[in-house]
């Protein structure tokens, strides 16, 4: 094995033009192919922060006042959601509903320094920024602990930081709700640019121990998974009514008793251009990895051409026709290997500095061009389909070659 990689190494060494030309169309490949990923998957992350609420399919559900009897209950009767009904919820749809988020709502009045305003103050668990669709701009979210010790935190909304706060840090500062003592923990951007919301995020236990007595919600929220046509998600709509009608004791047919709000037609395009993009995207990788693979063919076939004369000396001399073959795939290989990851290298160099630039430039959640990676599992394969091809491209001009009688080896006629 010694002695073949040396005559490796030697043959590449007297054929530096021809090497460097397969290795750059493997290289190149591999290059185009991370960059295409990266930038599509950079697109893709921008549009879906820009869109996280509709990238899912999210429903909100809101309880209302029958106005159908029904099962002893009169007209206007109200209908209440509490927080075992999430738990119901999430057990009665295990393979439809991912994600259930309560929420309890209602207005408080916020003092800081001598500023005085009015706003929604939201309580919640974790997992709730898909829904208002928000990402953590400073400081953090909500946790587990804040929720259970029902701690006197809360995440305000970058509107009304801005107003409290000017364009000082709002972390770490405290605020009087209603004379409650609330630390800032985290600021909450929306990912709508036309997003002026005032409002305030707390742990739902602290929310409504101080100011909604009792155990009722304002609505829930849940994420469905594997609705993907309008006539499914209509379907669902109507068991998750049905679902409710039992438990609460209203007529499924009555639509005012449980209100259920979702743009699922919006999910569905917003869904349906990412799938499409990426598609694409990956048509654009592939094509631009065949360019390289032809590249190899073209280069390799000429390259056992020219060496058809030595090729026939090492058969005269007594190598046979697998000792040949052996050498000019192995040779390949190495060739495709080497260049194959200096390619992966400049590209996954490229892309995180593209990472970086747009972070500093436009910002971590930025609705434009967002974390402009590939998945290293996806670099390494595509590095061992050009491994194989690069096998394949030596083999078979390879096989041809040994086929060439001695004399006109010898007399390097192909």
């Amino acid at each position: 094995m010694t002695e073949l990689l040396s005559e490796i190494l030697a043959s590449i060494k007297h054929n530096r033009m021809r090497i460097f030309l397969t290795g750059f169309a493997v290289g190149w490949g591999i290059f185009l192919l991370i960059i295409m990923l990266g930038a599509g998957n950079g697109i893709i992350n921008g549009i879906t922060n820009g869109f996280i609420g509709t990238s899912n399919n999210i429903m909100t559900i809101t309880p209302g006042k029958t106005m159908l009897p029904a099962q002893g209950k009169q007209k206007d009767t109200r209908i209440d959601f509490y927080l075992s009904d999430c738990d119901k919820l999430k057990r009665h749809f295990p393979d439809i509903i991912s994600k259930v988020t309560p929420q309890v709502d209602t207005t408080v009045r916020i003092n800081y320094a001598n500023d005085h305003v009015s706003v929604p103050i939201s309580g919640l668990q974790t997992d709730y920024l898909m829904f208002k669709n928000r990402y953590i701009s400073a400081g953090r979210d909500l946790d587990q602990t804040d929720i259970s010790e029902e701690r006197k935190v809360c995440v305000v909304s970058a509107p009304l930081a801005k107003r409290l706060f000017n364009d000082k840090p709002a972390v770490g500062k405290r605020i009087n709700v209603y004379d409650n003592n609330f630390l800032i923990v985290g600021v909450a951007t929306s990912n709508r640019r036309n997003d002026e919301e005032k409002c305030l995020y707390a742990p739902i236990s602290t929310v409504r121990t101080l100011f909604c007595h009792g155990n009722k919600l304002s609505n829930i929220s849940i994420v469905a998974e594997g609705l993907n046509t309008p006539e499914a998600n209509e379907t669902f709509m109507k068991s998750l009514r049905s679902f409710f009608a039992d438990i609460k004791g209203f007529s499924p047919k009555d639509e005012k008793a449980v209100k259920i709000a979702g743009d699922f037609e919006y999910f569905l395009q917003i869904r349906n251009v990412l799938n499409a993009l990426r598609i694409f995207i990956w048509v654009i990788g592939l094509a631009t990895l065949c360019i390289g693979v032809v590249g190899i063919s073209n280069i390799m076939l000429i390259s056992v051409k020219e060496r058809i004369k030595e090729l026939g000396v090492r058969k005269a001399m007594g190598a046979s026709s697998g000792e040949i073959i052996r050498l000019v795939l192995l040779e390949s290989v190495v060739i495709t290997v080497i260049f194959g990851y200096i390619g992966m290298l400049i590209g996954v160099g490229l892309t995180q500095l593209l990472k970086t630039l747009s972070e500093s430039l436009l910002g971590a959640n930025n609705t434009i061009f967002c974390n402009p990676t590939v998945d290293l599992s996806i670099v390494l394969i595509a590095n061992a389909i050009m491994i194989v091809c690069g096998l394949v491209a030596g083999y078979i001009p390879a096989k041809k070659a040994t086929t060439v009688k001695l004399v006109d080896a010898l007399a390097g006629i192909s």
